[in-house]
């Protein structure tokens, strides 16, 4: 469930808002749409119940319409909010409240377009950025602020294998019935249809605030009617926002040219960028949750941070897997196969890297890009979100992913200047043994020379799944190695464990030397969790099994440590 969201059940809401929205719109299809969306529409409905009911109140069927658009969106609204249940955000006891973050400066600019629109002569709006950014989310409280317009259409274009022609205009014509509806239902000219659009803003001169959605989508016709309308909508009283992602749309995208030739003197952009840290952190802090690498992972992406709020701790969400892997799924092979050599190396990837791991052309570089990854001035290429990485990799199957690893080590392995880090990492993914003791080791020891302790711990940890590989000399001081660095990082049970398991092979293989210091460290390592019993015994058995050996540095600690031991339980 997400932060701050009640647990009331949502039947009666639900019955309440079809009954509204289907009898007010006479809309068949809107009782299953509800149906179908049952699972992502909890934190919603009381909101929409309480417009609907208001817009009824004042407007008729047209404008709760206008509102009952938005349902068909809502899979895809991001969260950039912080939730409340109290009554100081304005909301009723017990419901959910509400609140953008860092989108003020937004709403000021969308209020002032809207004004002189209204006041002076229509304008366009360009809203943009990239999936899960807010737009939705803001055109729709905007929509709820804004007292200059008296009427509010919405229309969306969608990722249809086929889009419907002049799909967003038949979202208005349902909402505003007459001339244009009848236009559309008829044999009409496309010049018969652009015109009773036209004549729709036009209305009684009625100021009119007009929203298409995911213009990144949108069919050759409605491209058309965007140039029409945008060349006259000066003649208007109307603002018309339009909304697309603009990691989707490159270069050739047609409605680059469409934009371009779009009046200047009508036309505003606005342009979403993603949430601060502090933002984040706020989010976080609502949730119950620590915004520890948060932000990080989900570069400030509304919809990623507020989904990973929802989920269990270290996964990623069902929500932002299925997001990612519907946009992968409009890739060409060639496409994705260069998306699937990115995924699995973490950060960047080099253009060299790339050019030798994929078959890689400008088209399929348009491609990628066209999903929400990036490439850098230099040439590589990476994804915009590590969750949206993650979540790709994840996908593949172990086979492939043990493939794709195996041929990137094989390029990695041949330049001088890759870290032996990267290079564990893909020889890890490549579950080749030789080559993680190989590389594992180099880069614990270049990790610990710079602190680096918990990064020291886990390649060991990794260097350790493949230590059968070792004899048992070599595995049991891995295994202390282990111990070492989980001391260094407070993992003291894990510590424990490693050298529990190390003093057994020291045992088996007779080495009382190594033997002894271990039984040392296991009483230093009870000692600080507080287990005095465990630690005595161990300390006397280190003196033991050292005293019957010639006298050296390791006697010296073990009769050190057990003087600390008697010192400290005579203080308590």
């Amino acid at each position: 469930m997400r932060p701050g969201a009640t647990t009331r059940s949502t039947g009666g809401s639900k019955r309440k808002i079809r009954d509204i929205l289907v009898s007010n719109t006479a809309d068949a299809m809107l009782g299953s749409m509800i149906d179908a969306n049952e699972e992502k529409l909890p934190r919603y409905l009381e909101e929409v119940v309480k417009q609907a009911e208001s817009l009824r109140a004042r407007s008729g069927a047209g404008a709760v319409a206008s509102k009952a658009m938005t349902l068909r969106h809502w899979s895809e609204i991001p969260l950039c909010v912080a939730h409340s249940t109290n009554k100081e955000h304005g909301g009723l006891p017990g419901t959910m409240a509400i609140e953008l973050l860092e989108r003020e400066q937004c709403f000021t600019e969308l209020t002032a377009w809207l004004e002189a629109a209204v006041g002076r002569s229509g304008c366009l709006a360009l809203v943009s950025g990239e999936a899960g950014i807010g737009k939705t989310a803001l055109l729709q409280e905007f929509t709820k602020r804004q007292s200059c317009a008296r009427r509010v259409l919405w229309g969306a274009c969608d990722a249809l294998f086929t889009p419907r022609p002049l799909g967003p205009l038949h979202d208005i014509a349902r909402q505003t019935e007459g001339a244009l509806a009848e236009a559309l239902s008829a044999p009409a000219s496309r010049e018969a249809i652009f015109s009773a659009a036209l004549d729709e803003l036009e209305h009684q001169h009625t100021p009119t605030l007009v929203v298409l959605e995911d213009m990144q989508w949108a069919d050759e016709a409605t491209l058309d009617l965007l140039k029409f309308l945008g060349r006259r909508i000066h003649r208007t009283r109307a603002m018309l926002v339009v909304t697309y992602r603009d990691d989707e749309v490159g270069a050739r995208h047609a409605l680059r040219f469409v934009v371009a030739d779009l009046p200047r003197a009508s036309v505003h952009r606005m342009s979403l960028g993603p949430l601060s840290e502090g933002a984040v952190a706020k989010l976080a802090s609502a949730a119950g949750r620590s915004s520890e690498g948060l932000h990080r992972a989900t570069d400030g992406n509304p919809f990623f941070v507020t989904e990973v709020l929802a989920a269990v701790a270290d996964s990623i969400p069902v929500t932002v897997r299925d997001a990612v892997l519907a946009r992968a799924e409009r890739l060409s092979p060639a496409e994705r196969e260069i998306a699937e050599v990115v995924a699995i190396v973490p950060g960047k990837t080099e253009a060299w890297l790339l050019q030798q791991a994929a078959q890689v052309d400008d088209a399929g570089l348009e491609g990628c890009l066209s999903i929400g990854m990036v490439r850098d001035e230099d040439g590589s290429l990476a994804f915009r979100h590590e969750l949206a990485r993650r979540a790709l990799e994840d996908a593949l199957s172990p086979a492939r992913q043990q493939a794709l690893h195996v041929r990137v080590l094989s390029i990695l392995a041949q330049r001088a200047e890759v870290s032996h880090a990267r290079l564990a990492h893909h020889a890890a993914g490549a579950h080749s043994a030789r080559d993680i003791l190989r590389f594992a080791p180099i880069a614990t020891a270049q990790a610990a020379s710079v602190g680096a302790h918990r990064e020291a711990a886990a390649q060991y940890e990794v260097a350790l799944h493949y230590s059968d590989e070792l004899s048992a000399t070599e595995r049991a001081t891995l295994l202390e190695q282990v111990s070492y660095e989980c001391y260094l990082t407070d993992q003291i049970e894990r510590a424990i464990e490693a050298r529990r398991t190390a003093l057994e092979i020291w045992k088996t293989s007779g080495s009382g030397l190594r033997e002894g210091d271990a039984l040392r460290w296991l009483s230093r390592l009870s000692w600080i969790l507080g287990r005095e019993v465990e630690a005595d015994r161990y300390a006397a058995e280190a003196v033991a099994t050292l005293e019957s050996l010639p006298a050296g540095p390791e006697l010296a600690m073990a009769y050190s440590n057990r003087s600390q031991h008697a010192s400290a339980m005579t203080k308590y």
